[in-house]
């Protein structure tokens, strides 16, 4: 069973029926996630990565940097925390416009 911190992109990513609207503010939003990714402290980058887009679990994770699975997740959780702030806020300027 995969290990992995449910990250609700969709909740903040525009997911209503494609529109050319929508999918404008759907590429914008990607374009802004990957900008805000990058920004991400490194091991918090590369926790999300590796556990998002490489499907490794936090143990596998573990064995290849040695670090506890409990601090794994955590550093997630952060870049979590700070992908959805950074891209809410951004969704909620598009909106209102």
């Amino acid at each position: 069973m995969k290990e992995t911190t449910t990250t609700h992109l969709d909740d903040i990513l525009f997911v209503e029926p494609n529109t050319p609207e929508t999918e404008t503010l759907r590429e914008l939003m990607w374009e802004e996630f990957w900008i805000a990714l990058d920004e991400l402290p490194p091991e918090q980058k590369d926790v999300f990565v590796w556990n998002e887009f490489d499907d490794l679990t936090f143990d596998e994770i573990a064995k290849r940097t040695g670090e506890n699975p409990k601090t794994l997740i955590s550093r997630k959780r952060y870049a979590v925390q700070k992908l959805r702030k950074r891209l809410a806020v951004m969704r909620d300027d598009y909106l209102q416009d």
